[in-house]
């Protein structure tokens, strides 16, 4: 949508004659960025206005929002950097679709333009959820232990254990 703005002055001096002249003012394009899929689990995400332009040439200001978060989510847009920065970052806290908006103004008008996060499970932190679940309902975990003693991290060998015994699994990543 493309809006113009078109301020006419007429001028005129002791001559007689008249000037005129006419400024117009083209919308800015609101670029969001493209959109994303992240894993959830401390993943930060950033929005990127980047993109964003006036064709007169303005400066532009920016305004980030989210327009719709899954249920649960106590996401918000950061305080700090200000969301009226051209990137800012969150990190989402639950697996779902985040739509945020950008809102970019050059004093006169104003364009917007959304991007879809979509937030998504790692399907390798969700195995291991599962490894060490089961692990824990063994009613003999003699085995595993003593196959990961010495390992320097005991619990990426319990999970390599039961990546092992269970290869052909349905849920395994």
């Amino acid at each position: 949508m493309d809006f113009t703005i078109i301020a006419l002055a007429i001028l005129t001096f002791s001559s007689g004659t008249a000037v005129t002249t006419s400024d117009t003012n083209t919308a800015p394009i609101a670029d969001a960025g493209i959109d994303q899929q992240v894993a959830v689990g401390g993943f930060i995400v950033t929005l990127d206005g980047s993109g964003s332009y006036d064709p007169d040439g303005d400066n532009l200001s920016y305004l980030w929002s989210f327009l719709s978060v899954p249920d649960d989510s106590n996401v918000t847009m950061p305080v700090w950097p200000v969301p009226t920065f051209v990137n800012v970052n969150f990190t989402p806290d639950v697996v779902g679709l985040y739509v945020a908006q950008l809102e970019v103004s050059d004093d006169w008008v104003t364009s917007t333009d959304t991007v879809e996060i979509r937030i998504f499970t790692d399907p390798e932190v969700e195995f291991r959820e599962k490894a060490l679940e089961m692990y824990q309902k063994m009613s003999n975990r003699k085995n595993v232990i003593e196959a990961c003693e010495d390992a320097p991290y005991f619990i990426d060998c319990v999970v390599d254990q039961f990546k092992e015994k269970y290869k052909n699994a349905k849920w395994m990543p």
